[in-house]
């Protein structure tokens, strides 16, 4: 179904709505996008407060120029989004259940960034403020975490994330057991236990 999305929206909920053309300066607060068709929508200087993207389709999105503020992401597929195009001092969201394969998040401030049971496949987290930062059960393969400020930032629980330590910022960061073990061949070590639970040589 095509619906404009252009407008002010208050309180407003959009189901199995497909967007045909570029959206600009519109306005949502408190709206619910439900099993939403939005591949490659473009949302333009918009502003969306509270709002809510559920089950939708959104790969290759723009959201250019536009504020994001307490913006929830669940179970949407959204790969390929350049996310440094949003304006950077309003930027808060949260991600559960989604997939962000190949996005770039490139030098963003994400202080306090919610990833839950996401896929990241070769997403690109390069020169990110990440401080506490959470990625439970997160697929990171390929992820690039170079020059990342990772201060009490919580990956375990994830798969395939590995960071440079020469360039990444850490304190209190919390880690599982096989990227502890990646970070000591990293930097040129041998640790005999470590090499014996993970077939290393």
């Amino acid at each position: 179904m095509s619906e404009s999305l252009a407008g002010a929206f208050v309180d407003h909920t959009f189901a199995d709505v497909t967007a045909v053309e570029p959206t600009t300066g519109a306005e949502y607060e408190r709206v619910r996008f439900q099993r939403c068709a939005l591949t490659g929508a473009r949302f333009v200087g918009c502003h969306l407060d509270e709002v809510t993207f559920v089950n939708c389709e959104l790969t290759t999105a723009s959201f250019m120029n536009s504020t994001l503020r307490d913006v929830k992401f669940v179970g949407c597929r959204m790969m390929g989004i350049n996310w440094t195009n949003v304006r950077p001092l309003t930027f808060s969201v949260r991600f559960e259940q989604c997939r962000l394969d190949n996005s770039t998040f490139s030098g963003m401030k994400l202080k306090g960034l919610h990833c839950i049971d996401c896929g990241l496949t070769g997403v690109d987290f390069s020169s990110c403020d990440l401080t506490s930062s959470r990625f439970p059960k997160c697929d990171m393969v390929g992820a690039i975490l170079r020059h990342a400020t990772l201060i009490q930032a919580d990956l375990t629980g994830t798969r395939g994330c590995f960071f440079d330590v020469r360039t990444c910022k850490m304190r209190g960061t919390r880690i599982g057991i096989e990227m502890a073990a990646q970070m000591v061949r990293d930097l040129g070590m041998v640790c005999p236990e470590l090499d014996q639970l993970f077939g290393g040589t």
